[in-house]
């Protein structure tokens, strides 16, 4: 159960993004509602992100170049020291209230890992994209589709995630889904 002194790593993997893009996303984590414990930036482009850049506080990483988001996600893991992790790719950003919202779910329904909802923007205009329902995350679907299952919008119990070995490190592609294939399982 989330008790309320339960405190939230936030790990963005990072790979060769332009400046903004992680800047935005770290942004984003840092002006949460409910504020993380730490910040995590895991690097693993050709070119190093300039620490300089990031602000105060957070933490960066640099592994070997394009060893790939489960591997960088799963080293952010290793080094986290809340009790939930929260994952968001170096390309997307939260609104404010996206961990307050996720832990209020875990919270009520008792839950060990949430996914939220995922919008895009385009034409200057924010549209929902996929809606991830609780329903819809079962081994059926997910075999058959992703639902919303992703790297940028999970917030799961670190005791959970290394209990089913985190991000499988073999897959280039799809290892959101194979994730959320373990917690089922």
């Amino acid at each position: 159960e989330l008790a309320d002194n339960s405190t939230v790593s936030v790990v963005i993997p990072t790979c060769d993004r332009p400046t903004e893009f992680l800047g935005q996303a770290v942004s984003s984590a840092i002006g949460q509602s409910l504020p993380p414990h730490q910040i995590i930036v895991v690097d693993n482009g050709r070119k190093a992100v300039d620490a300089s850049l990031l602000p105060e506080g957070v933490i960066l990483y640099r592994l070997a170049p394009r060893v790939g988001p489960s591997r960088a996600r799963n080293f952010g893991a290793a080094m986290a020291s809340g009790d939930l992790l929260a994952f968001l790719d170096d390309d997307d950003f939260w609104d404010e209230g996206f961990l307050k919202e996720a832990c209020a779910v875990m919270r009520k329904e008792g839950t060990r890992c949430v996914y939220g909802r995922k919008d895009v923007f385009r034409d200057n205009t924010r549209k929902p994209y996929k809606i991830p329902e609780a329903n819809q995350i079962t081994i059926p679907i997910l075999l058959e589709r992703n639902p919303g299952t992703g790297g940028m919008n999970l917030v799961v119990f670190k005791e959970l995630y290394w209990r089913v070995a985190g991000f499988d490190e073999t897959l280039r592609v799809s290892e959101d889904r194979a994730f959320a294939l373990e917690v089922l399982k």
